[in-house]
């Protein structure tokens, strides 16, 4: 537009000259003065579009897809995210990790039947743990020690009142002290 403004203006222009004299006051002097700076505002505006362009360019993210957030996903701030999350499974694994001990001690399920109930914390947060970048294996100790919870959960709901060796309790509270180290040691770098 600046082009073809400032062309027409320099026509505009030309005709006035070679015709009239004066020829400040015919309107071909007129119009091509006015198309003229047209033809200059346009290429000011063009120049401003150019620069905010290359500017926004060094600022814009170069994958836009890291600021969507998905459902059962954590958001940017893990941190934020993650903090909560951990501290409220660690409190299920202290409370199964005691309940092992105390069915052990005891040689009886029926002081513990319901410290297997970890709620739904770790339904609702597994995929955004397995989705968590960085050393160690969080996610995979975490679901070994959910894993043995469900399924002492399933045996203590059922008929089953005191442990038998097929119950493997020594394996499942091994699996879920690894989990409380680890939920402990990512806390820790958490702050």
């Amino acid at each position: 537009m600046a082009g073809i403004s400032a062309a027409l203006g320099a026509i505009g222009i030309t005709i006035a000259v070679t015709e009239y004299h004066p020829p400040w006051s015919s309107a071909w002097f007129i119009a091509g003065t006015v198309l003229c700076a047209l033809g200059c505002v346009f290429a000011v505006w063009a120049l401003v579009l150019y620069l905010a362009r290359k500017v926004a360019d060094d600022h814009w993210c170069p994958d836009p897809q890291a600021h969507v957030v998905s459902a059962g996903l954590p958001p940017p701030d893990a941190q934020e995210w993650l903090r909560p999350v951990l501290r409220e499974m660690n409190g299920d694994l202290r409370q199964a990790s005691a309940a092992i001990e105390k069915a052990r001690g005891e040689n009886s399920y029926l002081d513990v039947k319901h410290q297997f109930e970890t709620g739904h914390r770790w339904e609702a947060n597994s995929e955004g743990i397995a989705g968590l970048t960085g050393p160690g294996n969080l996610y995979d100790i975490l679901r070994d020690a959910y894993s043995h919870i469900v399924r002492l959960n399933g045996i203590i709901s059922g008929p089953a009142i005191t442990p038998v060796p097929s119950h493997d309790l020594a394996t499942a509270l091994t699996s879920i002290r690894n989990a409380q180290a680890a939920v402990s040691t990512e806390l820790a770098e958490l702050g």
